[in-house]
């Protein structure tokens, strides 16, 4: 919790954004507002020049989750979590589901330091 008001950008999976409820007490289990919860924490703004200014005051969430449900994403200045639906696919057409969170992660990354909103970031 020491690092946590430093954190820009945190990905993890539905079970371990509940963990993370579980130890801070909220009192919900509703995915989409534990997210918004860890998204509104208390965040540190720091004042680094090499560092761009939409990172230094809010928080980006984003929760993958199994199942064909949809990855949730929160941010700090925004009141409601965001759904983004997960393509189905057939049993055929999934090879290998290792990495499947690190790739929702470059993807992510890769097009939001090429400047593309949020819905480009999650649906790459």
């Amino acid at each position: 919790m020491d690092l946590f008001p430093y954190i820009d950008f945190l990905f993890c999976s539905a079970d371990e954004a509940l963990a993370f409820a579980t130890v801070k007490g909220y009192h919900t289990r509703d995915l989409k507002q534990v997210v918004k919860l860890m998204a509104d924490e208390p965040k540190v703004s720091y004042n680094n020049p090499n560092i761009p200014n939409n990172y230094k005051s809010g928080r980006v969430v984003v929760v993958n989750q199994r199942g064909g449900k949809p990855v949730l994403l929160a941010k700090t200045d925004v009141f409601n979590t965001k759904e983004y639906p997960v393509p189905i696919m057939t049993d055929t057409e999934i090879i290998d589901t290792s990495g499947m969170g690190d790739a929702l992660i470059g993807g992510f990354l890769a097009m939001y330091i090429d400047g593309r909103p949020f819905d480009v970031c999650v649906q790459c």
